[in-house]
């Protein structure tokens, strides 16, 4: 009798590990450190979609809220919230982890690349499954932006902008991604014809809708900026630039050394991504291009309190990393990335998650 057995560096390979590596954390947050996700901003997210016929938080954007209200409709409350919330994030992750997967592979990058592409995505360092785990809209946003940016490499432009023009209302992270994007689309197609135009005013309709109609409702026509220039508007007078890096690490103590350290690294993490795919050329550069520059300028422009926010969604140089060491090996699988290498790095990875998952409810919120 033939046995089944899945193949690791297939489309199913990374959903299937990333999901059991979901499990894994949530039941180590709930069972182990006793820790109590419903707080904080995922409390405010709930509290958001509760009020989801006024959808203008200041601070949040609404799509992700509206989510949460329609399945909690559709389930007609039997659904604890914390569970609703999760399930969206893993459905998320499993939707970027695809995306991520055939984004690499449309370029003619192997299978073995892909997946390693895909499952550093959902490990990326410190933050991958933690921030899936912790049910914010970090994941929800990345997955609208991963499927339009896979829309536009099939060349569906109307999915593309409807995709990406979600993701624009979902969180602020984005903003950049999206722009950067678009811009690297026009740089790599030059549009001319009036189908672009109609795609461009589909992605801009939301953001332009959700702005115009919280500029009634709050009688200001800067409320969708306004709260969030004010975050650490202290901090950024005195170094309009850099001021997250250098003001974490000059917090002192080992906290301000090792968070500091990683925030750096990721930068130039970035700054490198962004040299190599301008120099290399591998397929898609425009789009490695745009993602690393949306990723440092993150790192440019937020604050100490902020800095945090450019970590997680620095998961996204997995895509441009990815397409840079596949396109310098094409031709040949590097000697030194063997089984036995992977495994180490995987579970590596997967170790970070515990440990900040134990700083998140040990130390941060503690």
């Amino acid at each position: 009798m033939k046995t089944f057995r899945i193949n690791p560096f297939s489309v199913f390979g990374p959903p299937i590990f990333l999901t059991v590596g979901y499990v894994a954390i949530a039941l180590y947050f709930r069972f182990v450190l006793k820790y109590d996700l419903f707080r904080s901003d995922v409390l405010w997210y709930w509290q958001d979609s509760l009020n989801w016929k006024t959808p203008f938080n200041r601070f949040h954007l609404p799509v992700y809220p509206l989510i949460i209200a329609l399945l909690r409709s559709i389930s007609v409350g039997h659904i604890p919230p914390i569970m609703l919330m999760m399930g969206i994030n893993l459905a998320a992750l499993i939707i970027s982890s695809l995306s991520i997967y055939n984004s690499i592979k449309i370029t003619g990058i192997s299978d073995r690349f892909a997946a390693i592409g895909s499952c550093l995505f959902g490990l990326w360092p410190f933050v991958g499954l933690v921030y899936t785990v912790n049910p914010i809209s970090d994941v929800p946003a990345t997955a609208f932006l991963l499927t339009g940016l896979l829309a536009i490499l099939h060349s569906h432009t109307f999915v593309a902008a409807v995709l990406l023009g979600i993701s624009l209302v979902v969180h602020k992270a984005m903003w950049p991604f999206v722009i950067l994007i678009v811009l690297a689309y026009i740089c790599k197609c030059r549009p001319r014809t009036w189908k672009y135009i109609v795609a461009l005013f589909i992605l801009l309709a939301p953001i332009c809708a959700l702005w115009l109609m919280g500029s009634f409702y709050y009688s200001d026509p800067n409320w969708l900026l306004s709260t969030s220039a004010s975050v650490g508007s202290s901090a950024r007078a005195v170094l309009p630039i850099l001021e997250g890096m250098i003001g974490t690490i000059v917090a002192g103590g080992l906290k301000g050394f090792v968070k500091g350290g990683l925030v750096v690294s990721i930068a130039v993490m970035a700054t490198l991504s962004l040299f190599a795919s301008y120099r290399s050329k591998p397929p898609q550069f425009q789009y490695g291009i745009a993602i690393a520059a949306a990723c440092l300028f993150g790192f440019v422009v937020l604050t100490h309190i902020e800095i945090w926010a450019a970590v997680r969604f620095s998961r996204l140089l997995a895509l441009p990393l990815i397409w840079n060491l596949g396109h310098l090996y094409r031709e040949k699988r590097p000697a030194w990335l063997t089984d036995y290498i992977s495994a180490i790095v995987l579970i590596f990875l997967f170790a970070t998650q515990f440990a900040s998952s134990w700083y998140m409810a040990r130390v941060y919120f503690k």
